[in-house]
């Protein structure tokens, strides 16, 4: 059953939710609960409320205690904190999978390019959470009939190409100096990769954190930077990257 959450839905309590959406369908024999779940309005569908509502229409309710990780409980608001703060490592540990976004190619100035460091620029949905702004290391996942010349680290299916590539995510101070951005950037080279792809649909695994962002004193620091974190990656993905774990 899916509901169309409003400002109505919002203000039932969580009795008249029971007895409108769920408990209509005679066949329900059981309620599973988070532990820490809570519906209704004001919060009023607690686990023990719950219980009580149940017991005698004949209800089964219980109640699943919360997932334990490295003495952590597992849960969406952890996944959340690890993910902004940059700790890819451990949000793929929590998540059972790589974290990752997808977007569409788009042009930009090109200055990559230019320092023979080509980069593609994704274009993301403003309301995706994004790690923190940094330099990751990041699989790239483009289409099978897009891609160039597969190389040694290439992994490749029927659908898909897989890439290793180095992401940064932010507002490129170096360059754009104190200029004003309402969402940061994300741009990725794509290692050994040299095809356009500007259209298309990317998606990245973030694999693990490589370093700040930084305003460099001069664009010649920022490449030997730029130049120094694709040895970073290469050096991760000897001697060939590896699926992601969806």
């Amino acid at each position: 059953m899916e509901l169309d959450f409003c400002e109505k839905l919002s203000n039932k309590s969580a009795e008249d939710f029971l007895q409108g959406h769920i408990l209509t369908n005679d066949r329900i024999k059981a309620i599973f609960f988070g532990h820490d779940f809570s519906f209704g309005a004001g919060k009023q569908g607690t686990y023990e409320n719950l219980q009580r509502f149940c017991e005698d229409r004949g209800v089964l309710v219980k109640r699943f205690p919360p997932l334990m990780m490295d003495g952590q409980v597992v849960s969406s608001s952890k996944i959340r904190e690890l993910i902004l703060s940059g700790d890819v490592v451990n949000a793929r540990k929590f998540l059972g999978r790589d974290f990752f976004i997808q977007g569409e190619v788009i042009n930009d100035k090109g200055l990559g390019s230019k320092w023979g460091i080509p980069t593609a620029n994704l274009k993301v949905d403003e309301k995706r959470i994004l790690p923190k702004n940094g330099v990751y290391i990041t699989l790239s996942r483009v289409s099978s009939s897009l891609h160039s010349s597969l190389n040694s680290s290439s992994v490749v299916n029927d659908k898909f190409t897989y890439h290793p590539s180095v992401t940064n995510i932010g507002f490129n101070p170096t360059v754009e100096g104190d200029q004003t951005m309402n969402f940061p950037k994300i741009e990725t080279h794509i290692l050994n990769f040299s095809k356009n792809i500007a259209g298309e649909q990317l998606t990245l695994f973030f694999l693990q954190r490589i370093r700040d962002e930084k305003k460099f004193s001069a664009v010649d620091e920022l490449i030997s930077a730029i130049k120094n974190d694709i040895e970073i990656c290469t050096r991760f993905y000897l001697p060939r990257p590896k699926n992601p774990s969806l």
